[in-house]
Parts: C-alpha cells; structure tokens; sequence
C-alpha cells in the first residue's frame, strides 16, 4: 500500500496580536516541497512560522501534519517539525558539534549523511568546533539550516533563510533550497521578503 503523501493541513486558524498580524479562519494545505511565505516588515511572517510549529497557540483552528493534530498534543506534533526561531540565543553557548547533536536527538529521521554533505556545501565542517557565539551571523543561519535539511522533519520551517548571507553563501542557500522545491515527502515552508526568481514557480503564501 503506497504511504499517503506528506502535507501540511491549516483549518480554520485563527491569532492575533494586539494591533499587529490577525488570521481569521485560515485555511490552508501545504503539500510537499517548498512553499514561500512572503511578506515585508512587521507582516507576521515569523508569527506564522511560530504559529505552524506550535510554539504559539492559536485562539483556536488545527494543524495536522502527517496525520498528527497540534492541538490538545502540540509535543508529540512537535515531533514531526523542525523549526528554530533564528532570533533566539538559547543555544548559542554549544559548539557547533554540540549544536547538531542536540538536534540530532530530537529528530527519529536525522540523517548523519546528508549532514555531512551539507557542512561540506556550505563550508562549515572546520568551525564546527567554535561556539556558536564565536560564528558570525551568516555561518549562525548555515548552520541552523543545515540541521533543518539532515532532521528529516516532515514539517521543516525555515526563516528568512537568506539574511546575513554573502552573495557566495547565497548561492550556497539558493542551491538547497532548489532541492527542497522538488522533495516529495517532506514539506518545507520558508519565510522571505520577496520572492527569488529562481524559485518563481514556487507556491506563495502571501502576507499583506
């Protein structure tokens, strides 16, 4: 019997921020490879983000991914996707070794080969031993996408995966995130300010 496909199920989402973004009966269904969410400044792209991961409770409405609900049970959901809010410093004391082995151990698909490949592709095996404090921003967002691509999450959530990046890097990311385009049994949402022509026939979720 073939698995049924991976996807994301939003259904009936409602949040809001007082005087900020608002979603009001948000329905949605997000199948598999990358879809953009696109919007500018202060739009709640990293709000819905959140709101996705279950790392904030909407006022009400269900999220499903590969057949788990969010709500009542937003931990065994939580096991299904992998986010990482770039602002936080929560895990900015590990080195990067540390850093992908914490990951590493909350996600039952991790895969140690693609891991590796991707420190490769985005040249950052020999910083692995420094202290995520000690990395610059831009090796600070390759590393934690790095993590995102080996988790093997059905769910990946990945904010504004081109800031602080030098065009070289850049390219680096474009490259991945191409892949990601074309995945069949994960769901990757990837929130941005524009959206690259490289990925112009990508599926857009577009915040006002």
């Amino acid at each position: 019997m073939t698995a049924p496909a991976v996807a994301l199920s939003v259904v009936d989402l409602c949040f809001a921020w007082p005087d900020g973004p608002t979603w009001q009966g948000w329905d949605q269904r997000l199948g598999a490879g990358l879809t953009l969410v696109i919007g500018g400044d202060g739009a709640g792209k990293t709000t819905l983000l959140r709101l996705l991961a279950a790392e904030l409770k909407p006022t009400s409405g269900q999220l499903t991914v590969n057949q788990q609900d969010a709500w009542p049970q937003p931990a065994a959901y939580r096991q299904h996707v992998f986010w990482c809010n770039p602002v936080s410093d929560q895990l900015d004391h590990l080195s990067g070794h540390a850093y992908l082995q914490h990951h590493r151990q909350h996600h039952a698909a991790w895969q140690d080969e693609a891991c590796t490949h991707l420190l490769d592709h985005l040249e950052l095996t020999e910083h692995l031993v420094k202290p995520l404090l000690g990395l610059s921003a831009g090796m600070r967002r390759k590393l934690r996408l790095a993590a995102a691509l080996a988790s093997g999450a059905p769910l990946t959530l990945l904010d504004d995966p081109f800031a602080a990046l030098d065009k070289r890097s850049g390219r680096q990311v474009m490259e991945l995130l191409l892949d990601c385009s074309e995945a069949t049994h994960r769901v990757f949402v990837a929130a941005m300010h524009e959206q690259p022509a490289d990925l112009s026939t990508a599926p857009v979720v577009r915040l006002p």
